[in-house]
């Protein structure tokens, strides 16, 4: 059975002064269904992107691992040339039974 997992990362220009893609369109369209990213939330600030991806696994190293390939997969898509990401962790599961 798999848990869900919340992971944050920060998605940053190198130089600062890019405009703010649509991340969470890149990394979507790049995930793979292997991969379990069920959602992902994004905001962005002077800073960068901050992206919060919901993932299913079977444990928090597996999640960890994916988010990250997606993350990386997202990274080398053409429009997001000249960015990169911060992993901000730490990872944490989510309990399915909990209300928002």
């Amino acid at each position: 059975m798999t848990s869900m997992y919340a992971f944050t990362a920060r998605f940053h220009s190198y130089d600062g002064a890019e405009a703010a893609p649509d991340i969470a369109h890149h990394v979507q369209s790049t995930a793979a269904p292997h991969n379990g990213l069920e959602h992902i939330y994004t905001e962005a600030t002077p800073f960068g992107v901050y992206a919060v991806l919901f993932m299913h696994a079977n444990g928090a190293e597996a999640a960890e691992d994916a988010a990250v390939e997606v993350c990386r997969g997202a990274l080398q898509r053409a429009e997001l040339r000249g960015w990169n990401f911060t992993w901000q962790g730490p990872e944490r599961a989510l309990n399915a039974g909990a209300s928002w």
